[in-house]
């Protein structure tokens, strides 16, 4: 799965309206049927809403759109920092009805955005933890764009709707965007950042807007220093109907964690010491998992919960905020000597009772400006890091996760064996043409369901046939999706989550016989993953010394391709996440490669209209002893035990060196992955796996 270029990770205060009488709060345009409906608690407080189906409102938007429309004296509202920041009193809107037109989303924004005196604004595709991977019920950017990727910004002006996003996208956004839309391709040298444009097409004086739930410390910083950033509310978010249901939160069995919860408070507490820090506040969602061994579900694929921790070096327990609704009674049990649960809500009430001189360690890079304001107000201070010491300590996975990646590496290559096998046999040797991408994406799920410890996937899989393959985050839907053609490759990256590790894997394959031209991408980035695999490096190399290595035989015939090379991987967590990665654009936390380590190596190439070449494998950072050295340098050790395509390889491009190294690969992948092909019905993807593990 291709790494992002930066981590962006509900919006958690809301703004409070208490229950009031309807008569004296509540007003309507017209005179229709009012309904107050509480919404649920789940990441958001307790406030009331008005179901308004009014000839005004209609009159003045599509008939076929339903809006709630919120009205509220400014009495009414608790005061917050969410209040002090907005230009008027709060009045609200939401879209109920599940497919509305881009023209009738971006007609509401502005209405918004006058009424909050802003010429522009800034809507990210983060929440208010700077996921990467964000729940669906707080997808603003998606909503307001249809563009439903992990990266990318939306900025609506009063005239234009801009949308930003990386090569990764380019193409996906093309087709999902709503048509208002303008594509900005982020990386091309002739587009210009939003920053820039902004400036030259607004000036540095025009109020924009952005809430500042949904921006960082650094970003927030950063973007004022450009143009005249005013904190508003959320409003995309406040359109967007609420969370569907509860999920509730569980524990990761202890045989797979390798540290519990109070050896992982006393490891920060370590590092807090060192910046003479008092207490430290947690945003992101994998941290606090990975801190508490809980994991959750409310982000699809990701085993997380939206919640906020506190370590306070004068408190024994970790204060956990999270909504109590996601806590059975069997968490609460697990955790009950080492951890205090809150109401979500809670923080900012915690937050402002701090005592004046408190030191603070933050994440700027993490924590919320929404948040850093809270601190600031309360007169504490605030001690900014780049990368915070939870992300750190995640980052390095110790002995008892690294046993559980190679565990669980062993049974996904079988899985994954066994589904090119069947594919294989379906298309070549069945001649079956009625596949299509999303069902035999499917048909890989239920390989995998049926490992050891499988709990789910962890991504949405990319099964993609010929020019899908070159859009590099292309996800086949349900109905409509591409038919497997035998005379085209197919990309298939996916990736599953066990209770002993998590896996992302790419490969691609050829049905009949390969053009020169597609064997000669295909050995080219092979090339390139070799060369990173194979580096030797020393300590404290970063992952953008090392993006080179797998673009250099691309270069060489001036090819390449738009997305980074590797990213980190979470022990049954995040599929993507930090602080390392390996990419040509700096990585945000500035983070070395660190042994133990766990990283993705995935160059591709991809023509568009065409097809896409992705190899990939995740591999742990290991030390090296060289001829002069015990120590001191590094190497990569491959983790993904899966075969080649051996059709797609043109040997003679391969020095004798890489040759090497394919055929010691695919010894390893037979030595482990045949052992697991014991059943009655594994004689097809054992006989799969020797014919592509051949000797080249």
């Amino acid at each position: 799965m291709q790494s992002s270029e930066a981590r962006r990770a509900p919006t958690p205060f809301r703004r409070c309206l208490p229950p009031a009488p309807l008569s004296s709060r509540l007003l309507t345009r017209g005179s229709p049927s009012i309904i107050a409906v509480p919404t649920p608690l789940s990441l958001r407080l307790p406030f009331f809403y008005c179901r308004s189906v009014c000839s005004a409102a209609l009159s003045r938007r599509t008939a076929a759109d339903l809006f709630l429309y919120l009205s509220v004296s400014s009495s009414a509202v608790k005061p917050n920092l969410l209040t002090r920041c907005s230009h008027h009193p709060p009045s609200y809107f939401r879209i109920m009805s599940t497919s509305v037109s881009g023209a009738t989303v971006l007609r509401a924004v502005r209405d918004k955005m006058r009424e909050a005196t802003v010429t522009a604004l800034i809507v990210p595709g983060t929440d208010a933890h700077n996921s990467e991977y964000v729940a669906s019920h707080l997808q603003c950017r998606a909503f307001v764009s249809n563009f439903r990727g992990s990266a990318g910004t939306a900025l609506i002006t009063m005239e234009r709707a801009l949308l930003w996003t990386d090569g990764r996208y380019w193409l996906a956004a093309e087709e999902e965007k709503y048509s208002e839309f303008d594509l900005m391709k982020q990386g091309r040298p002739e587009v210009p950042s939003m920053e820039e444009w902004i400036t030259v097409n607004l000036g540095t004086k025009t109020p924009v807007g952005m809430s500042p739930y949904v921006a960082t410390v650094a970003e927030w910083e950063r973007l004022s220093r450009q143009f005249n950033l005013c904190p508003v509310p959320n409003i995309v978010q406040d359109m967007m109907p609420p969370e569907k249901s509860v999920r509730e939160m569980y524990v990761r069995p202890s045989q797979f964690c390798g540290a519990s919860c109070q050896e992982r408070r006393a490891a920060i507490l370590a590092e807090m010491e060192k910046k003479n820090c008092d207490l430290i506040v947690l945003s992101a969602l994998d941290e606090i998992a990975w801190l508490t061994n809980l994991r959750g579900s409310d982000v699809e694929y990701n085993p997380v919960f939206y919640a906020y921790a506190v370590i306070d070096k004068h408190h024994e327990k970790v204060r956990l905020y999270v909504n109590p609704s996601k806590v059975t009674d069997a968490v609460r049990h697990a955790c009950e000597d080492h951890i205090d649960f809150c109401p979500y809500e809670q923080l900012e009430v915690d937050l402002k009772k701090l005592p004046q001189g408190r030191k603070v360690l933050l994440d700027e890079r993490q924590t919320s400006e929404a948040v850093f304001r809270i601190l600031k107000d309360t007169g504490t201070e605030a001690v900014r890091v780049v990368c915070g010491p939870a992300q750190k300590l995640k980052g390095i996975k110790n002995a008892v996760e690294l046993k559980g990646f190679r565990d669980c590496h062993m049974r996904d290559g079988a899985a994954l064996t066994r589904y090119l096998a069947w594919l294989h046999d379906q298309v070549v040797n069945k001649g079956v043409t009625d596949l299509n991408e999303y069902d035999v994406a499917k048909k890989l799920e239920e390989f995998r369901a049926e490992e050891k410890h499988f709990v789910q996937l962890s991504f949405s899989t990319i099964s993609a046939i010929g020019a899908n393959g070159a859009m590099c985050h292309y996800s086949p839907a349900k109905t409509g999706s591409a038919t497997i053609r035998k005379d085209q490759l197919y990309l298939i990256d996916s990736g599953a989550q066990y209770w002993d590790g998590t896996t992302d894997v790419t490969r691609t394959i050829c049905f009949a016989a390969p053009s020169d031209e597609q064997r000669e991408a295909y050995t080219l980035v092979l090339k390139g993953h070799i060369a990173l695999n194979s580096i030797v490096f020393p300590k404290g190399t970063s992952g953008l010394r090392l993006d080179t290595l797998a673009r250099m035989a691309l270069w060489s015939v001036g090819l390449d391709y738009a997305h980074g090379t590797g990213h980190g991987v979470g022990s049954f967590l995040n599929v993507h996440e930090g602080p390392h990665g390996i990419s040509f654009r700096p990585v945000a936390t500035e983070a070395n490669m660190e042994l133990h380590s766990v990283v993705s190596n995935e160059p591709g190439y991809y023509k568009d209209g065409h097809y896409g070449i992705r190899i990939e494998n995740l591999e742990e950072v290991i030390e090296c002893r060289t001829k002069y050295s015990a120590t001191g340098f590094y190497t990569m050790s491959y983790l993904t035990m899966a075969p080649l395509c051996r059709d797609l390889i043109d040997v003679s491009l391969l020095t004798a060196t890489e040759r090497a190294w394919v055929d010691r690969y695919h010894a390893e992948v037979a030595a482990n992955i045949l052992p697991c092909l014991q059943r009655a019905s594994d004689q097809n993807a054992a006989d799969y796996l020797k014919y592509h593990v051949q000797p080249l």
